[in-house]
Order: C-alpha cells, then sequence, then structure tokens
C-alpha cells in the first residue's frame, strides 16, 4: 500500500519505513524498532545477524564442543539450506567498527572509494580470527548481507582477499515497491560507482549480488518489488557475462540494462574506477 511520508511516496509497513529511512535490510530494522520499543509485532528475522563473539561450523565442532566453556557459541549454519556457500571453518568477532584501520584506509582509497560514501552505504570494520588458523588475526573492510553474514574484503602484500563469515547471501539496500533497482556484482563496484560519479544519495536501490552464484535472489527481488527498470553492472568476466545474459533472458515484462559498457576494457566496474582516478585523487590515507 502506497503512504505519504516524508515528502515523497513510499510502499510498505513501519519496517519498511525504517529500512528506507535507515538504509538497512528488514531484519536489522526489526531489531531496530524491537530495542527502541516502537515495535511489538510478530515479524522475526531469519537469520541471527553475526555479532561479537565465537560462532563454528557444524561441519567441524561435536554437539559437546559446540556446547561447552564461557565463550559464547553460536551456530553459523543454523539453517543447512541457506549455507551451501559457507566455508568449512570456525571463527571468533572480535570487534565490528567504523572504519579506522590505516591500512584500510589506504586500501580504501587505492580502490577509488570515498570513505564517507562507502561508510554511508554499510561499510564497517571487522576484526576476527580463524580457529583452523592457528594464532590468527585478520582485520577487513566489512559489510553486512541481507541473512546476517558478515562479508569482507582486505589486503596482504600485493594480494587481495575477500569472504564471508557466516552465511552467504546477497546485500540489498532500501528495496521498495516500483522502485528501478540496480545490481552489483561486489560493494566495492558499488562505492567505487558513486564515488567516481560523485552520488551522494543513490536513488534507485541496490542490490549487491556477493558472489555472482546468487543472482537468482535478483529474480526474486523482482518478482516482489516489482521495479520498473532494472540495471546490471555486472563482471565482464565469463562469470558475469554468463549471469548478465541470464537475467536479461528471464526478465521480459521490464526493461532491463546492462551496463556493463561503461567499463567495456576491464574486468569490473572498480578496476575501471582505479584506472580513471589518479593516484592524488584517490586521497592515499597517510
Amino acid at each position: 500500500m502506497a503512504r505519504q511520508g516524508f515528502g515523497h511516496w513510499w510502499g510498505g509497513d513501519v519496517i519498511d519505513l525504517v529500512v528506507h529511512r535507515q538504509r538497512v535490510n528488514r531484519s536489522q530494522a526489526c531489531r531496530w524498532l524491537s530495542q527502541s520499543g516502537l515495535y511489538n509485532g510478530d515479524y522475526v528475522a531469519e537469520f541471527p545477524a553475526i555479532t561479537g563473539g565465537r560462532y563454528y561450523s557444524g561441519k567441524s565442532k561435536s554437539k559437546s564442543e559446540q556446547h561447552s566453556g564461557n565463550v559464547s557459541i553460536k551456530p553459523v549454519n543454523a539453517i543447512k539450506k541457506y549455507a551451501t556457500l559457507e566455508a568449512d571453518t570456525s571463527f571468533m568477532i572480535n570487534r565490528i567498527q567504523p572504519l579506522q584501520h590505516p591500512v584500510l584506509l589506504q586500501y580504501l582509497a587505492y580502490r577509488g572509494i570515498d570513505l564517507d560514501v562507502a561508510s554511508q552505504y554499510g561499510l564497517q570494520e571487522i576484526h576476527y580470527q580463524l580457529f583452523n588458523l592457528p594464532a590468527s588475526h585478520y582485520f577487513a573492510l566489512a559489510w553486512f548481507n541481507d541473512s546476517g553474514g558478515c562479508e569482507y574484503n582486505s589486503k596482504a602484500g600485493v594480494r587481495s582477499f575477500k569472504g564471508c563469515l557466516g552465511i552467504k547471501d546477497i546485500t540489498s539496500i532500501n528495496l521498495q515497491l516500483h522502485k528501478k533497482i540496480a545490481v552489483f556484482e561486489s560493494a566495492l563496484d558499488f562505492w567505487a560507482y558513486l564515488s567516481f560519479y560523485g552520488i551522494n544519495i543513490f536513488q534507485n536501490a541496490p542490490i549487491i549480488l556477493n558472489s555472482v552464484c546468487l543472482r537468482h535472489k535478483v529474480m526474486h527481488a523482482v518478482e516482489q518489488y516489482q521495479p520498473s527498470e532494472l540495471y546490471l553492472f555486472l563482471d565482464n568476466d565469463i562469470e558475469g557475462c554468463k549471469a548478465t545474459e541470464s537475467l536479461i533472458a528471464e526478465i521480459h515484462h521490464i526493461p532491463v540494462h546492462n551496463k556493463s559498457g561503461l567499463y567495456e576494457d576491464y574486468e569490473d566496474l572498480n578496476e575501471m574506477v582505479m584506472a580513471k582516478t589518479t593516484i592524488t585523487d584517490r586521497r592515499i590515507a597517510s
């Protein structure tokens, strides 16, 4: 149902309003409303969000180990059918905070991404340990997905690495009925797009795939939110092109725009931004 609010029309209930205003998913919006005492509805988040504490993979821990000790222990893959992309590992979240580590600030600038813009759209800093790697201590750029999992990306020497702590899923922001949807393969592509084109407020609803294997979830979003148009910013590699082609072939009732031509000479959107942004413009952190 469309309603008048904050000077423009929007669709949905009070949860959708918080999703829109706070730029969070519905699970996070319900937690926010519950903590504020403003909402006592019966909506229950499908998955718990990653917070501080220890998490185990059911593949690597026995039941006795899962319930022993004084450490906060929570399952990574409590709902098996949603955990098919999850790595077989256990981990400890030490802290989640706004981005401030000098190495990560420099890495973000190296990628041509504006800190303020990225922070507005979900960027955080995570510190964690992996129990299958003794004495491991890692920090990374991080953002949450729609199942409460924590996606991350960082750099070690000349190599970058990325993954997910918890359940793998897409990250959707501000999805609303009939609003245009823009699909990006990675959060870095999305943040780089905003930074390169000087966009502080993104007018469309972004979906970050986090893995091209999750492209089927775009279909679910299209069916649920009935956008007027769909924009695809997927990679120019084999898998990205296949995903673009399959979405164009499967979606017929709305215009679907393949925007990969904007960066046709590069593997992905972020690579183009890096190539066209000078080192000075990237604001390398000192």
